[in-house]
């Protein structure tokens, strides 16, 4: 702890661009003698009087211990984490530090991408890189976009009461899978078409189904409004894709556990969407078996290669 203690305060000096009172050339030889014994001898509460102005905050050198024996790679980090424990405004920093485990350049960087409100144990003790602190903050902020009942303060309960084995991505899949938005409608319902409208409807859906369409991957898709999906009298589950311009095409129509759905199904679905004015792909997916590649979807001939 002393050791760091020295670290931190020669760090504050040299941002401080304090160099005189490091090198002892200040003009007060007395003064810049008594500083360097206390470096040199002092407790590491004397020490980082030093920088802090004799003032040494609760928690400042339990958390100097968890740097380590080696030194912070920036002078600059060092700085932080003495505001963190010297700035009332910080307290929520501080609190978050007190309960991870070790603390390096990477903590302290990574608390400056986090709102403060999302400084909290136990989002500091999951994140390991700034890669992931900016994607869990953009993550909640999706959240929070498509469901009205995530709040910070609800967020701020769930982090609370989070499990030891939950990760901060099934935190937030919990409340995007209760988003609360409109999907996107391609098509108008009638007797053999019933849009699917919400994250409830496709989770619901997808267990009739057992299908891949309640996986977090395709409800984002959804809520993003890249797909939207229907269901064909009970039959088949028929996919839309969003366009740049803003329209719908027809993406494909699939029975349970994601099989391909019979001719007279596609035949009635691309005739419901022309109907619509929903464009789709002049040919389709590929058919099973070895010949697969070579036959056409629909009127199973095979292809003409001109030979």
């Amino acid at each position: 702890m002393r050791r760091q203690a020295v670290f931190a305060t020669i760090a504050t000096e040299i941002v401080a661009e304090r160099h005189s009172q490091i090198t002892g050339e200040c003009d007060d030889r007395a003064a810049a003698i008594a500083r360097a014994e206390v470096l040199r001898d002092g407790r590491a509460r004397d020490v980082i009087a030093l920088a802090t102005g004799d003032l040494v905050p609760d928690g400042l050198l339990g958390a100097l211990e968890r740097v380590g024996l080696s030194p912070l790679k920036h002078s600059h980090s060092y700085v932080r984490l003495i505001e963190v424990f010297t700035r009332p405004e910080q307290r929520h920093v501080s609190d978050g530090l007190r309960h991870i485990g070790a603390i390096d350049d990477k903590t302290l960087m990574i608390i400056e991408k986090l709102p403060p409100w999302l400084i909290h144990p136990q989002v500091l003790k999951r994140i390991d890189s700034l890669r992931d602190a900016r994607g869990f903050v953009e993550a909640i902020a999706f959240a929070q976009s498509v469901n009205a009942a995530a709040t910070n303060e609800r967020i701020l309960d769930a982090l609370a009461h989070m499990g030891a084995q939950t990760t901060l991505h099934e935190l937030v899949a919990r409340f995007v899978r209760r988003a609360d938005v409109q999907l996107g409608q391609p098509i108008s319902a009638d007797n053999d078409l019933t849009p699917i409208r919400t994250i409830r409807e496709m989770i619901v859906t997808a267990r009739h189904f057992r299908n891949c369409m309640g996986t977090n991957k395709r409800i984002v898709s959804a809520l993003r409004g890249r797909t939207a999906y229907v269901i064909f009298k009970g039959l088949a589950i028929v996919e839309f894709v969003a366009l740049s311009n803003g329209s719908w095409v027809y993406g494909g129509s699939y029975g349970r556990r994601n099989q391909i759905v019979g001719d007279d199904v596609e035949t009635a679905v691309r005739a419901k969407c022309t109907a619509a004015g929903v464009p789709h792909f002049r040919t389709g997916g590929e058919r099973s078996g070895p010949f697969g590649m070579l036959l056409d979807p629909y009127d199973h001939r095979l292809v003409d290669f001109g030979g």
